[in-house]
């Protein structure tokens, strides 16, 4: 018997295939109707008899695109209306937008084999990109995804072009950005004094590498100084330029082969390497690598950050290079630089030319990082930084309510916009302390807004006062969002619990642990070794590591020295830490210990904290590991890189309940006995470990032992979750992972959200939609 379906899906069905898909589908099948994109997805309706009808259906989710994710797929009986055929019909837009728009995705294999075939009319062509790859959120300037509105809107296809688009049979059938060289973009060589030079604008690009000069390329979601990694001499120079003393820099590499020889890498790594999602990946270094990279490139690291080309340009490109330093373009503490007379203006002085190409970025998005999991089998990578390949996909979050925005921390910035019960995570935007940063900030926003059709009714912000995002709620200006808005002021630690708890779906009251370098806290002091009960919006402090003084503040933060000379004069007295100082610190004058360690004893020029990140640095400085930092939690990686994980023997420390019940993990002890060891000349790998199985030892057992205060009315559930900064340290968590389970707890840790605090503005989203619920 025929009959009719009309078929509404959501999800990332947008910009990936799907309509050609089902179009080839219904006339594999003989059946008739037609499909379109709408502003909630794709709709279908479809004719033909019952047991296709139901093939049909089931097709659509088991033989989806590789780049489509269905969230929701509805089917409705209807009259037959006697569709002759099956087409596919322009789009159609509605007011209330529930379409997900894809990330980008790196080049796919058909069209990387058409970009290096001689015989293809594509080969060489640097913007090459089908159904299933290519550019989406970047270029897209409002929903539906149709090429009207995207950056390509001003490049008219060709007469070939335009075959291709129309023909339901071809890979780029409605591929918006479709294009080839006598339609589409074209690249541009610049010097730089912004004048532009004749000649094949690549081969120019790779001769000036060659020649070791900086050059600025515009990639997907902007532009990377590329640099010759062997060229040592090179490598300083856009260190000096770039202000980027230590940090180490991110390498393209040609293919797997050449990732081989530089890297320990297994077949996960691998997959990771090769996704649609392209990241950075930070894997080992080979201990014998097969490729001369210059030591400046990832100085005092055991690990490589390596991606593989990603786009058409830089395929082709890496086909002139084994490897090539690709970082960020972007002057320190600034966005990434997109548009192209901007980056001529900001790399002015870094850049020595320019290559660059006149399809517009309409968003900026840096590249994504990720580590391999060693820990868990097929569950994909965990994410460090959330940028590329993974904006915009949405996190499903455990609740659902009314749009509300999340502004995020200071420090790797992102924010965060909910529509239902889903979570929108922008990209990482970097440190907001500068207004550029801040207007970056309302760009993300506004997309955001425009490509969901949604605009929030509460805002969510970090509790430190003077956070730029937090004065951004109050003092308003040129913000695209509403005023008057209720704000929802959120404690930095708690943001962190119900950020992880959101990633794994849970929405029940937990006992969770957050450990990272600084934010506010409800009293006033510096928090950062945190256990804490979590119930939505409700926190309670139960433990804490103990409160050490930061002479100086925050300049303590960029010498680490300080914190141990802090932790000496605790321990050991002023007197005593004035003798040590000299042996361990000898490149500061002792006139300054004078006076810091007067700052300890007082209680003067300086604050209170219970940072675990400043406790990884007074043992790194005491170990004469880091004493000064150029980079955020410099200390503590250079440790954690020297760190030798197979060691079991522990440290001595206290965990101990003050007046208040409140527990206090002390590892002042361990400090103690660690100096004696180092001064008896122990080796630092095995200090390194030592310490490291003595921070989860003691703090599992804190864990445990605030469970057992809990009244038996407090129904916590045995999973702990765990955020901040330091769980970027692979050592300590797989450290803290296996001390948990041993104590029948079970750990939940970030994987597709930062657990830094890139990660932060999900869980103040989520404390914001409790708070709607609840009525505050």
């Amino acid at each position: 018997m025929r009959s009719r379906y009309r078929i509404e899906i959501e999800g990332i069905v947008q910009g990936v295939g799907f309509r050609p898909f089902v179009y080839r589908i219904a006339e594999e099948m003989g059946l008739t109707g037609w499909v379109t994109n709408t502003s909630h997805g794709v709709l279908i309706e479809v004719e033909g008899e019952g047991e296709a009808l139901e093939a049909f259906a089931g097709h659509l989710e088991r033989k989806a695109p590789p780049l489509a994710n269905i969230t929701s797929l509805a089917k409705h009986s209807l009259p037959t209306a006697g569709y002759r055929d099956f087409t596919i019909r322009g789009s159609i837009a509605r007011p209330d937008s529930r379409v997900l728009v894809s990330p980008d995705t790196a080049i796919c294999p058909d069209c990387r084999r058409e970009l290096l075939d001689p015989e293809d009319r594509r080969c060489g062509y640097p913007f090459i990109n089908c159904t299933n790859c290519g550019p989406r959120y970047t270029i897209i300037n409002s929903v539906p995804y149709d090429r009207p509105n995207t950056s390509m809107a001003r490049f008219t296809m060709c007469t070939l072009c335009r075959t291709e688009y129309d023909d339901p049979a071809d890979r780029r059938f409605h591929a918006q950005p479709n294009a080839c060289e006598k339609c589409g973009p074209r690249l541009q060589f610049r010097l730089a004094d912004g004048s532009v030079l004749p000649g094949d604008p690549f081969m120019l690009t790779v001769t000036a590498i060659k020649q070791g000069k900086v050059a600025a390329v515009k990639g997907l979601g902007g532009f990377h100084l590329a640099v010759d990694p062997f060229n040592a001499q090179a490598v300083r120079r856009l260190r000096a330029r770039k202000g980027r003393e230590e940090k180490p820099f991110a390498l393209m590499v040609r293919d797997l082969e050449t990732a081989r020889r530089l890297c320990k890498i297994k077949e996960r790594s691998e997959g990771l390497l090769a996704s649609t999602e392209s990241p950075i990946v930070l894997l080992d270094k080979h201990p014998d690598p097969g490729l001369a990279i210059a030591a400046e490139v990832a100085p005092k690291s055991r690990y490589f950050g390596l991606m593989l080309p990603y786009t058409p340009l830089h395929t082709l490109l890496m086909e002139e290079f084994d490897t090539l330093i690709m970082t960020s373009a972007n002057v320190a503490e600034e966005p990434l630089c997109a548009d192209n007379d901007e980056a001529q203006k900001r790399l002015s002085g870094i850049a020595d030319v320019y290559l660059v190409h006149d399809r517009d970025i309409v968003l900026r998005c840096d590249d994504s990082i990720v580590m391999p999991d060693g820990n868990s089998s097929g569950r994909g990578p965990v994410v460090l930084r959330r940028a590329r390949g993974f904006v915009p996909a949405p996190v499903p979050l455990p609740m659902s309510g009314d749009p509300v925005l999340a502004l995020g921390p200071e420090l790797k910035g992102s924010v965060c916009l909910t529509r239902g019960n889903q979570a929108f995570i922008g990209q990482h935007l970097g440190d907001l302390k500068n207004l550029e940063t801040l207007n970056f900030l309302r760009e993300v926003v506004a997309h955001l807004m425009d490509i969901l059709q949604v605009s929030p009714k509460a805002l969510a912000c970090d509790l430190h006062p003077d956070y730029l995002t937090s004065r951004l709620v109050e003092e308003g200006g040129e913000n695209p969002w509403e005023e008057g808005l209720p704000v929802f002021r959120v404690q930095h630690h708690h943001a962190h619990i119900l950020s992880c708890l959101a990633e794994h779906g849970v929405n029940e009251p937990a006992l969770g642990l957050a450990l990272d370098g600084a934010g506010f806290g409800t009293d006033g002091t510096v928090w950062g070794g945190e256990i804490l009960l979590v119930d939505g919006t409700r926190m309670d402090r139960l433990g804490h590591m103990r409160t050490l003084w930061m002479p100086g503040g925050d300049q303590a933060v960029r010498e680490p020295y300080r914190m141990a000379l802090s932790c000496m004069v605790e321990c050991r007295g002023r007197k005593d830490a004035l003798k040590l100082a000299p042996v361990l610190f000898p490149e500061v004058p002792e006139g300054d210990m004078e006076i810091l360690s007067g700052f300890v004893e007082r209680r003067t020029n300086g604050m209170m904290t219970s940072s675990c990140g400043r406790i990884f640095d007074a043992f790194s400085a005491m170990l004469g590991i880091c004493l000064f930092t150029s980079y955020e939690g410099q200390a503590a990686i250079e440790l954690e890189m020297l760190t030798d994980p197979s060691v079991t023997d522990t440290l001595p420390f206290s965990v101990d309940f003050d007046r208040d019940g409140t527990a206090i993990v002390d590892l002042l002890p361990a400090f103690d006995a660690a100096l004696d060891l180092h001064l008896a000349g122990e080796p630092l790998e095995r200090l390194g470990g030592m310490f490291h199985r003595t921070l989860a030892a003691a703090l599992a057992q804190a864990l445990s032992a605030c469970r057992e205060t809990l009244n038996a009315s407090e129904r916590v559930q045995e999973s702990i979750p765990m955020g901040g900064g330091v769980f970027q340290n692979a050592v300590f968590s797989e450290m803290i992972r296996r001390e948990l389970s041993g104590r029948s707890l079970r750990p939940l840790l970030h994987r597709t959200v930062p657990t830094n605090d890139g990660g932060i503005s999900l869980g103040q989203a989520v404390f914001a939609l409790e708070a709607l619920r609840k009525g505050f």
